[in-house]
């Protein structure tokens, strides 16, 4: 995954020095670098509360179809 910031580093505009990629160990730290700021939040708890359905998977009463990319870093 930090591969991929990398790569990316000089065509997205990321707010953070490039250096600082190397220097996250965990998940949170990628969110609290990168996803949280870019997305307009305070930091990954700030991200995760807002954007969790913890609170609304109970309601679901449908068989549900879960879609995700082929490349994507967190199921590779």
């Amino acid at each position: 995954m930090i591969d991929r910031i990398e790569e990316s580093y000089d065509t997205i505009d990321f707010s953070f020095p490039r250096e600082k990629a190397r220097e996250c160990k965990t998940i949170m730290d990628v969110e609290n670098l990168l996803i949280a700021p870019v997305f307009g939040f305070e930091d990954a708890w700030d991200y995760y509360e807002k954007c969790s359905s913890l609170d609304k998977i109970d309601r679901v009463s449908v068989p549900q179809l879960v879609v995700q990319a082929k490349d994507d870093p967190f199921f590779r």
